[in-house]
């Protein structure tokens, strides 16, 4: 009987020694496998620092002077258009004047005949 415990328990030794080791080798796979990964994230992490990062800043910089363009092109055109309405208003306020003049003109040359 002690013979046949002895035999069982060399068995279950061997089995787990040989459970141990598929564990072993899928924990040493795995290991590689995150090295693999923090040197792919390193890589993707230069990428972003040297090559995403100042592209970002340099459409974000574009971005800005072309909001200030906008801006100022914005405020030109303001200063246009209050320059045309002032413009219509002194070509109405010399229509005006014509009509009158030429009122009184012709008044005075009635007068006259």
């Amino acid at each position: 009987m002690e013979k046949d415990l002895f035999e069982l328990m060399t068995k279950m030794y061997s089995e787990m020694q040989g459970g141990f080791e598929k564990v072993t080798t899928r924990l040493d796979s795995l290991e590689t496998e995150i090295q693999d990964v923090k040197v792919e994230v390193k890589k993707t992490n230069l990428v972003i620092e040297n090559d995403i990062k100042p592209s970002i800043h340099a459409l974000f910089d574009g971005y800005v002077q072309n909001t200030e363009s906008i801006t100022r092109v914005e405020d030109e055109l303001k200063n246009l258009r209050i320059s045309i309405n002032n413009l219509n208003i002194k070509t109405l306020e010399n229509e005006n004047n014509i009509i009158s003049f030429s009122r009184r003109l012709s008044n005075l040359d009635n007068q006259k005949h």
